[in-house]
């Protein structure tokens, strides 16, 4: 094993990281689409909207005001419709940049620089100055509104830099006319004197609308640069696949303890889980707290985020949406602490004025000083009486005809076990008072015990890809041991051959999975239709001009004709020539179009200049997959349950080969998955099928099975009742309930008073520091 399989040294973490930047760097340029800030940015496409043509009234009112409608800057029906049909292109696609990423990405570009790069495999179409812009529906219109933000492209200003530009940005922006009447021409001479020395620079002054992705070049530089700095902590090399810092971050966080009210930072209310987040996280343990929408993450978050500012800590919260940044900044604002937190992806904010924020924060407390008010330490006494009652239960509870003191006695006892049971798995509703008492829960532990004995799943550790199969009877065993056995040990790659010859000799890339075959053989089919109809040379010919030639004249009516009347004549006459013999085709300009379509389609796939053709073995092709697919199909259904799913007919075929080589490596399982499958759904039915798998994913041997069955019926009977009843003390009915009322105002005063010591707290670290 290498140092770096092992982790053990600096350099080979330093390595492990460096090397996971470069896929997360790939990942990164992968958002917002092409790098539309140095290639490419003069095409007109999907993401851009060129305002070249657009009405000089609209456009005096865009450069004067920064605001207009499309209606205004497009005013020719059609021309309209088209630009409007991209611009809610470009603002469906930067509302997701933002919502899914943060990222501000609409932009109004002005100059496109170009210049004679040696090397490059292509010329440079840069946007020189960009003004963030939104794009907000108006009724069937778009409203376009610009900012006074202008800055030079940065991916333009780095790639300038290294080509030793010495650009100054300042002077270019300072040449920039603002105000009533936005005009860059005098920024762009600056530009063009700085660039003399390049090979044909020249600025083309054009204004585009469109999604330019500005963060991805700091964000991409940053990972290397940063690599030796993220390798020095854990959670990053355990990300990259360090094995000793995988094992230290996926270390058990401390135990969780209650606290003494009075040492307690709260903001938010917590439930113990919550609390035991923060709580362990302030430890300085590492964690993944998982849960549904709705269960208190950002809440959580929230309490966390004030905890550590509390303690003169500072926190970083990323997140993958938008909107739980927006919901954590919610729950700090309705305690008073808007400003725990510095939110720096806001659109709205340029970087001038987050540093003027933070000396505003700074200023702001360098002359308050709130007192730290004192806790009410009555809560103290009531949680200790309501503790107390609690654990004086000793009604019989139905229908499981035990105590609340026993539940808890007997969680000691299994909790003592080595290994103590520690499934987190709890039952609810009709699988609780259905499994009923002690009898009824015996049997079903003595069921459990048997089947794992049994094999139910595999008890050594290893991956069991058999576990959740659901295999009924001999012939269904027998055929999914065939189909596997076959396909793994040559039977796949025996089915991809004939494709690989097929295309290497029509130029394209063999399909790697059935779906990717069954795509090639609709086009290979579309393909032989159209060489029915045509000769081979049609797909040589002027399709382009063809298909515009023979549109027909109400189809013209508005549409810029590239080619005259005669020209269209001689096309037509050219397509009608590459007829085969026979009946022509009752619509010629529909097969021209498929025709071209098809073109298209092959060389996207072969490259340029390729000719679509087909081959009398497609049919025999076509039988063979559809023959695998209906394996295929067969088998996923069966191992829809298992951990790997069932999903087989996408998958690549090298993955869908180690998949089934390792089904084919584990026979015995798959007939004791068989086996037990009786057995298991009649757990399941009693609503024992997430402890299952539970068990199962944990590798549970049989002698602890039935202990871990006992261990979630004695917490489940806990967790009803603790959310049923109501808190119990010795006494008449209202001086328990005076109690718990005592307790919950009590409660609810020290949590309030936890937020302003924690505002009053925060804020004399920051007088400190001003």
């Amino acid at each position: 094993m290498t140092d770096v399989e092992t982790g053990t040294d600096e350099s080979a973490r330093t390595a492990l990281v460096s090397k996971a930047a470069k896929a997360w760097q790939e990942q990164l340029s992968a958002i917002g689409g092409p790098n539309s800030l140095l290639w490419d940015a003069g095409t007109v496409t999907d993401q851009r909207i060129d305002l070249t043509t657009a009405h000089p009234a609209g456009m005096a009112r865009l450069l004067s005001s920064g605001t207009v409608r499309f209606s205004e800057l497009f005013r020719e029906p059609a021309a309209r419709e088209r630009v409007l049909e991209q611009g809610r292109g470009v603002a469906h696609l930067a509302a997701r940049l933002y919502d899914d990423f943060g990222l501000t990405s609409c932009h109004l570009a002005a100059g496109i620089a170009s210049w004679s790069w040696a090397g490059a495999d292509r010329t440079p179409h840069a946007p020189v100055l960009l003004r963030t812009c939104t794009l907000r529906p108006v009724a069937d219109d778009l409203h376009l509104v610009v900012s006074d933000r202008v800055e030079v492209n940065p991916v333009l200003v780095a790639t300038l830099t290294a080509l030793g530009v010495d650009l100054n940005t300042r002077a270019v922006l300072d040449a920039v006319a603002l105000g009533s009447n936005f005009d860059p021409r005098a920024a762009y001479d600056v530009m063009r004197a700085a660039c003399a020395g390049l090979l044909d620079f020249r600025i083309e002054p054009r204004l585009t609308v469109g999604v330019f992705s500005r963060f991805k070049l700091p964000l991409m530089r940053d990972l290397p640069d940063q690599a030796t700095t993220l390798a020095q902590g854990h959670v990053v090399p355990a990300l990259a696949g360090d094995p000793q810092e995988m094992d230290e971050v996926g270390a058990l966080p401390p135990e969780y303890s209650e606290h003494d009210p009075r040492d307690e930072w709260l903001a938010l209310d917590l439930d113990s889980t919550q609390q035991e987040v923060v709580d362990a996280v302030v430890a300085g343990a590492n964690l993944c707290v998982l849960g549904a929408a709705g269960t208190g993450k950002t809440h959580t978050v929230a309490a966390l985020i004030a905890s550590m500012a509390a303690q003169g800590r500072r926190a970083l919260f990323v997140s993958h949406a938008r909107a739980s940044i927006d919901d954590v900044q919610q729950h700090l604002a309705g305690v008073g602490l808007t400003d725990v937190m510095l939110d720096l992806g806001r659109a709205d904010r340029t970087p001038e004025q987050v540093l003027q924020h933070l000396r505003d924060l700074l200023h702001a407390s360098s002359g308050s000083a709130e007192r730290v008010p004192a806790l009410d330490v009555d809560v103290a006494a009531l949680r200790s009486r309501v503790q107390q009652h609690y654990a004086l239960m000793h009604e019989p509870l139905d229908p499981w005809g035990v105590t609340l003191d026993e539940a808890q006695d007997q969680l000691t006892r299994l909790s003592r076990r080595t290994p103590p049971p520690r499934s987190r798995v709890r039952l609810t509703g009709d699988a609780l008072t259905g499994i009923g008492g002690v009898r009824r829960r015996n049997d079903l532990e003595q069921q459990l015990a048997a089947v794992v004995a049994g094999g139910a799943w595999s008890t050594t550790g290893e991956t069991d890809a058999w576990y959740g199969a659901r295999l009924v009877g001999a012939s269904q065993t027998e055929r999914a041991q065939e189909i596997v056995e076959r396909l793994s040990g040559g039977g796949l790659a025996t089915h991809q051959a004939p494709w690989e010859e097929l295309c290497a000799d029509l130029g394209l890339p063999a399909p790697t999975s059935l779906v990717a075959e069954e795509e090639l053989l609709e086009l290979l089919r579309q393909v032989h239709q159209t060489l029915e109809v045509f000769q081979t040379e049609i797909f040589d010919a002027p399709l382009d001009d063809m298909v515009t030639a023979t549109t027909g004249r109400r189809e013209r009516t508005g549409v810029e004709q590239r080619v005259g009347a005669l020209e269209r004549r001689r096309l037509e006459r050219q397509a009608r020539a590459l007829l085969r013999p026979g009946a022509p085709p009752r619509d010629l300009h529909a097969v021209l179009v498929r025709a071209r379509d098809q073109r298209q389609q092959w060389r996207a796939a072969a490259g340029p200049g390729a000719r679509p053709a087909t081959r009398t073995s497609v049919p025999e092709l076509a039988r063979r997959v559809e023959e695998l697919r209906g394996e295929l199909e067969w088998l996923g259904e069966r191992l829809a349950d298992t951990p790997d799913g069932g999903e087989l007919l996408e998958m690549d075929y090298q993955a869908l080969q180690e998949r089934l080589e390792l089904l084919a490596a584990q026979p015995t399982r798959l007939q004791a998955a068989a086996a037990s499958l009786p057995t298991l759904d009649r757990l399941r039915d009693v609503g024992l099928g997430d402890l299952l798998a539970d068990l199962a994913s944990r590798h549970v041997q049989a002698a602890d099975a039935a202990q871990e069955l006992e261990f979630v019926w004695w917490a489940s009977i806990v967790n009803h009742v603790a959310a049923a009843i109501p808190a119990y003390e010795e006494g008449t009915g209202d001086q328990v309930r005076g109690t718990a009322q005592a307790y919950a105002g009590a409660d609810s005063r020290h949590l309030s008073l936890g937020a302003a010591r924690l505002r009053a707290t925060i804020a004399a670290q920051r007088g400190g520091r001003a």
